[in-house]
């Protein structure tokens, strides 16, 4: 066994036939048929394409999903159901717009699908997006505060710098989170190369604020043109809002959970659902969290939008996490790489050794199928680790086992840097099906990074062999993409994909499949925002089971232009090649033409548009299809959204099919939080009724009391002026403990309202109390808190006072005088008594000078000249401290202390005199060194 996993590991290297399985997922296998990695600049649109096939022997409704980053747009698919017939395929184009505020790097983008009658039909598959950089305009924040009371305006300034070599006009956007109005002047510049523009924002807090939030401010500058690339850039920091008082009174711990109630409805008929769902801590620190959905009755088989009854609970603590009910279960990529399912599982993680387990048994489908899954695995350290897998599946009949499969695979992930990710497998099985023995293996290869010079790469290779029953059957399967700078802006990239499935040919399957595609291409963006794209693609499918089913060849030629404005953003793309029927012998000229726009005129409203015409993907005949889709979201008010798609497909056939569909959603968020959603969905295709559904939901936020919190303490106090008569208070003075916060009022008093007993550091916002102002006293100052008790501070501030001056270096100035003696070396010594006769040669530097009161020191080194200077000191009694280190040789300081009293206010300055230090020479003897003769 162990030569055998020697011998595949080194099949990992050696292999070079790159072949994925269309055998893969359960019941449903999505597969990507465009390049594994795609660059793209921001504030583009790209597309990507996938193969859906439906694997089952029923019709299939299917709801698919993009997961994309933060921020981007998708612009299809649209959210609108799709169905396919038993063993009918579709390729699904997906297109979405990238920021373009999104950072240079490598981001993976997730389609999925999944059956709406059942959770375990379901599969998904991956690409890379590489965002490029690019030239971009500077903001660089010079002033902002840290904190402001909540309902004040705070103020900021900012900086706009064209970094570029063109003169460019700028448009500045701002927007806060959360979203307090927000001004900001100019809002509109123009700037030549190299120059900048000074910006003044201003923005209005919120003087309800119930606790301490950070607000976000986001500057957005759009530019029209750049020569060198796209004229866009963001900034972003942030201000502490501080509410006049935080920590209001729970003496509980609370979970956040909801309760929804649902009604949906087709056709006639409907149903009614009651789900209870949450997340979140059982304990204060956070060591304890659960998730859990309850929900129920089955609604599926009542509306395209029922859903099917659950119920799970998931337990998570710092050593190990519990999961339990229905849900996706994974152990690893080869042998299970998610099954829907009713079961429990365990996953224990101590240190750098993991394991666990997990047991499921299917829900609907028939027979059962029941699957083990456990692993153990070791990180050795940040860059390598290793897992181990084995997985059990069994199906029985009601009189015969179906099938008993028994599955082993070893994982290793090596991860040196950021620029290489190598995720390798091996597995193979031992099973039992229908009394038959059977013995097979796969592996999996995964590896990306990035080369020098922006080059991108993406490879990887799966082979499952054809009596390996693990989550991929039967398949071969390699996928590659490198992207490289060629000149300047110009890019060219080259993808090979291919596939083999029915790999022993096995006459009992229908066909046995073969898909080869080379493509090569070059991309290069205009400085108007326009950018081109030229691919060529050699595409070929068949049968290699006799008789054959299908062969073809497209050869496609693809220009695509794209072209960014300042809030819209277009992508179009033109294919024309010729494809080749080869079991009919007959060649046809082909193409396709798609456009894909995306359209944000407000940040309240998106809109998108696509539209697709020619002949259709993966298809050896020559018909012709159409389709267009549009959406639009709005944000009509803070608590109003409303989403709308429709689509209408056309394929010229015979039949002339013929399917429209619309899909809406509107939102509504009710002033106690609790919120309405409705949605609708209709269908229309020619030779069949119209289809409708509606769900209307209702949905309950709960703050659920899990846990009393240990006992709770209160801090009160007062801030005044000490210096002014009848000690005035100081109202609006910030206050923190850790993240707590307090404001004083009008009398200058606070409240911590509930602190855990403990030890607490009490801080002031030195900008709260007023230039050159200190309080009496050293902050933070420790504070300590008791349970059920209230603890008192008074805080008096008082005028800041400074001690600066000079440490400065003196010389002889005696003209030869006899009080000077040479040392030797030609350098003179000053007599004690004649130190007024001495010259300043200069300041000295690096010199560490420390004042000190007995309950604080302040350290500082002298600058070039020798000057130092300590500013906001509180008054009363200093020593100033200057140390002898890095005196020049053979010098003195005139006094090393100094005692200074300071009232408020007050400024003091002094000079210490470093002085040169005598050096007599005395002569003990006159004589004369003979030398002896010998």
């Amino acid at each position: 066994m162990i030569k055998k996993i020697l011998f595949s590991f080194f099949l990992f290297f050696l292999s070079y036939s790159f072949t994925n399985g269309e055998v893969k997922g359960h019941g449903v296998g999505v597969r990507l048929t465009s390049p594994k990695l795609a660059e793209i600049e921001p504030g583009k649109i790209i597309t990507g394409s996938f193969l859906v096939s439906n694997n089952t022997d029923r019709e299939e409704v299917f709801f698919e999903e993009l997961k994309l980053p933060l921020g981007w747009q998708v612009i299809a698919p649209q959210g609108i159901p799709f169905k396919l017939e038993d063993r009918e395929q579709e390729v699904r184009i997906v297109a979405f717009s990238v920021p373009v505020t999104s950072p240079a790097g490598s981001y993976q983008v997730t389609y999925s699908v999944r059956s709406q009658r059942d959770y375990g039909i379901t599969d998904s598959d991956t690409f890379s997006i590489v965002v490029l950089p690019v030239l971009k305009l500077q903001i660089v924040v010079e002033d902002k505060p840290e904190a402001v009371i909540a309902g004040e305006m705070y103020k900021a300034r900012a900086k706009l710098i064209n970094r570029g070599n063109s003169k460019i006009r700028i448009k500045i956007e701002p927007k806060a989170v959360p979203d307090f109005p927000v001004k900001v002047e100019p809002s509109e510049v123009t700037l030549e190369p190299g120059k900048s523009q000074t910006l003044q924002i201003e923005v209005q807090t919120d003087e309800n604020l119930k606790a301490k939030l950070t607000n976000i401010l986001k500057i957005k500058a759009q530019g029209e043109e750049l020569k060198n690339g796209i004229a866009s850039v963001e900034q972003s920091f942030s201000v502490v809002i501080m509410p006049k008082v935080t920590g209001e009174f729970d003496p509980y711990h609370r979970l956040n959970a909801h309760v929804r109630l649902t009604g949906v409805s087709e056709n006639g008929k409907g149903g009614f659902q009651v789900e209870f769902a949450g997340s979140g801590s059982l304990d204060e620190e956070g060591g304890k969290k659960i998730d859990f959905l309850f929900r129920g009755p089955d609604t599926q088989d009542k509306s395209m939008f029922g859903e099917r009854d659950e119920y799970r609970l998931s337990y998570y603590t710092n050593l190990f996490d519990l999961h339990l009910g229905d849900r996706s279960y994974t152990l690893s990529p080869l042998t299970e790489s998610y099954k829907y399912g009713r079961g429990s599982e365990v996953n224990v993680y101590p240190g750098k050794l993991g394991a666990g387990f997990f047991y499921l048994e299917t829900r609907w489908e028939t027979p059962k199928e029941k699957e083990l899954g456990t692993y153990v695995k070791y990180q050795f350290n940040n860059t390598f680790g290793i897992k181990a897998n084995f997985l059990n599946k069994t199906e029985d009949s009601d009189t015969f086992r179906d099938y008993h499969d028994n599955i082993y695979s070893i994982q290793a992930k090596i991860n040196p840097n950021e620029k290489i990710y190598l995720d390798l497998e091996y597995s193979f099985n031992d099973s039992e099906r229908k009394k038959k023995e059977f013995n097979d293996d796969a592996y999996r290869v995964a590896l990306k990074g990035q080369f020098p010079n922006q080059a991108w790469y993406s490879l990887e290779k799966i082979h499952a062999g054809p009596k390996y029953f693990g989550y991929y059957n039967d398949a071969d399967y390699t996928t590659g993409t490198i992207t490289i700078p060629i000149y300047q802006k110009l890019r060219g990239n080259f993808s090979y994909r291919s596939l083999k499935d029915n790999l022993d040919l096995d006459p009992a399957k229908s066909t046995a499949n073969k898909e080869t595609s080379y493509r090569a291409g070059v991309s290069y963006p205009f400085s108007s925002g326009t950018n081109i794209s030229l691919d060529y693609e050699d595409f070929h499918r068949g049968d290699r089971l006799l008789p054959i089913d299908y062969n073809f060849n497209e050869k496609v030629l693809m220009l695509g232009l794209g072209q960014t404005f300042q809030r819209v953003s277009l992508q179009a793309f033109i294919e024309r090649g010729e494809l080749q029927n080869r079991l009919l012998g007959k060649t046809d000229n082909l193409e396709r033409y798609s456009l894909y726009v995306y359209f944000r005129p407000s940040d309240r409203q998106t809109y998108s548009l696509y539209t697709k015409i020619g002949h259709e993907r993966y298809s050896a005949t020559f018909e012709r299809s159409n389709s267009v889709g549009i959406s639009a979201n709005w944000n009509i008010k803070k608590n109003l959204i409303i989403n709308i798609n429709y689509n209408e497909n056309n394929c010229d056939t015979e039949k002339g099919q013929k399917q429209d569909n619309f899909f809406s959603t509107i939102s509504y968020i009710l002033p106690n939080k609790h919120f309405l959603t409705f949605r609708s969905y209709w269908s229309k295709s020619k030779g069949s009724k119209e289809e409708s559904s509606f769900l209307l939901s209702f949905t309950i936020p709960l703050s659920i009391p899990v846990s009393k919190k240990k006992s709770i303490g209160m801090l009160k106090g007062r801030v005044y002026d000490r210096e002014k008569e009848g000690k005035p208070p100081i109202p609006n003075a910030i206050l923190t403990i850790g993240d707590a916060t307090a404001v004083t009022d009008k009398k200058g008093e606070f409240i911590f309202p509930s602190l855990k007993p403990g030890n607490y550091f009490l801080k002031i916002e030195k900008s709260s109390i007023g230039l050159n102002r200190v309080t009496t006293e050293k902050l933070p100052v420790m504070v300590e808190v008791k349970g059920g008790e209230t603890t008192q501070i008074e805080i008096a501030v008082v005028t800041s006072c400074r001690i600066s001056g000079r440490v400065v270096v003196f010389t002889s100035n005696n003209n030869g005088k006899n009080n000077t003696h040479n040392n030797g070396n030609g350098k003179a010594n000053t007599n004690n008594n004649d130190k007024n006769n001495l010259k300043e040669v200069g300041g000295l530097s690096n010199i560490l000078v420390e004042v000190a009161n007995g309950k604080e020191k302040l350290r500082e080194l002298t600058d070039e000249k020798g000057r130092f200077s300590f500013k906001e000191v509180r008054p009363g009694n200093w020593t100033v401290k200057v140390y002898e280190d890095n005196l020049p040789v053979h010098h003195y300081l005139e006094t090393e202390e100094i005692q200074l009293g300071l009232m408020p206010g007050e400024e003091k300055e002094i000079t210490v005199r470093v002085l040169p230090r005598i050096r007599t020479i005395q002569i003990i003897e006159e004589g004369e060194i003979k030398q002896e003769k010998r």
